[in-house]
């Protein structure tokens, strides 16, 4: 795929990454000035959006600071406070912003994006139960001991249905916003338009361009051919995937794991999973040259 829709992924994926960024600071705040520091450093992958040889070096910022506070927490075996937790405020308060900009960064590996934007849906799941927990407003300071008692709650949830087959009401199971699922849906189907490209378009081959000849065209006339051989080279086949296979994929998908979140609810992020893991997989297959 030449020249990936960068700017269309990016229209897409943010809107649903600054809707979770707005409901954190709608109830919780206000941030001191080095967790604000923290969280625009933790966005800079969004400059990657225009440049993408600065993703790396986007990234590396908020990786050192993730490591700082998590480094923390384990040595202490508490959640981070003072300098370290107004870093850890400021990571939460900017991750929406670092899903965004990776995610339409790396459109042109569309498996490496559709887990990316998965993986930002979650933190944002994960910050709007941390903000519900709180009850209302709540100052910064309390953001970030929510934060890791929800995922602590979580990983034991899903910990004891895949161990028990339990139904243990995952925290993350109580978040049902509307307007959050369509906004994720916008930013799903900006992540497929790029696999519905002609596939004559990809194939097409550049426009050679035009010189005006130094010598008459008498002079530069090729001789004639003497040997005419029958038979035509074979032209180029695209591969399926580049039609409507990945969107029925993806509906087929949608619709099973909503049926296993009707039957099964502590079985959903299992199935998210294997949802996942199976759609690399056919687009691993569906993109090999035919």
């Amino acid at each position: 795929m030449t020249d990936p829709p960068r700017w269309v992924a990016a229209a897409a994926v943010l809107p649903v990454f600054v809707y979770g960024l707005a409901v954190t600071l709608r109830f919780v705040g206000p941030f001191p000035l080095l967790a604000l520091f923290a969280a625009a450093a933790a966005a800079l992958p969004l400059l990657a959006i225009a440049r993408p040889r600065l993703l790396l070096a986007g990234v590396l910022p908020s990786a050192l600071i993730a490591t700082v506070v998590s480094v923390s927490a384990w040595l202490s075996q508490s959640v981070p406070t003072g300098i370290v937790g107004a870093l850890g405020e400021g990571l939460l308060l900017g991750l929406p912003l670092w899903f965004a900009g990776v995610t339409a960064a790396v459109i042109d590996r569309f498996g490496l994006a559709l887990l990316v934007l998965e993986g930002g849906l979650i933190e944002v799941v994960m910050a709007r139960a941390a903000v519900d927990s709180l009850g209302g407003p709540a100052p910064a300071s309390a953001f970030l001991p929510a934060w890791y008692r929800v995922d602590g709650a979580q990983v034991h949830a899903l910990a004891s249905a895949l161990g028990h087959g339990l139904a243990p009401n995952p925290p993350l199971e109580g978040v049902l916003d509307p307007v959050f699922i369509g906004l994720a849906l916008l930013a799903v189907a900006g992540l497929l338009l790029p696999m519905l490209r002609s596939p004559e378009r990809d194939l097409a081959l550049p426009r050679p361009e035009r010189h005006r000849p130094i010598v008459p065209a008498s002079r530069i006339l090729p001789p004639p051919v003497l040997d005419v051989r029958e038979g035509e080279p074979t032209p180029a086949v695209a591969s399926p995937g580049g039609g409507l296979v990945p969107v029925v994929g993806a509906a087929l998908g949608l619709a099973g794991v909503i049926a296993v979140a009707a039957v099964a609810p502590s079985l959903v992020y299992l199935a998210v999973g294997a949802a996942v893991a199976l759609a690399l997989g056919a687009l691993g297959l569906l993109q090999r040259p035919r």
